[in-house]
């Protein structure tokens, strides 16, 4: 019992790694040339309807897969931003 508790255990382990290789992910970067108001991101987050927000020190920014659009904090007005 013991002998086939550790092959048992052998097989998971080595194919687990071949499952894991089979998700082909797409990375991009994304930059102030592309839009990005700030070079340093503090916060990623993706909303229900699919938008990717990027927190910067410059304001949120919304990326809809194609361009940014940045908003930023009006001096003064604790939970106001504009375009």
């Amino acid at each position: 019992m013991l002998i086939f508790g550790v092959v048992s255990t052998i097989g998971i382990l080595v194919c687990a790694p071949t499952y894991a290789q089979l998700n082909d992910i797409k990375f991009s970067h994304l930059n102030i040339e592309d839009g990005l108001s700030n070079k340093q991101v503090n916060t990623i987050i993706k909303n229900r309807s699919g938008f990717m927000g990027f927190g910067t020190m410059s304001g949120l920014n919304r990326f809809d897969g194609y361009d940014f659009k940045v908003f930023g904090h009006v001096a003064g007005r604790l939970y106001q931003f504009i375009r």
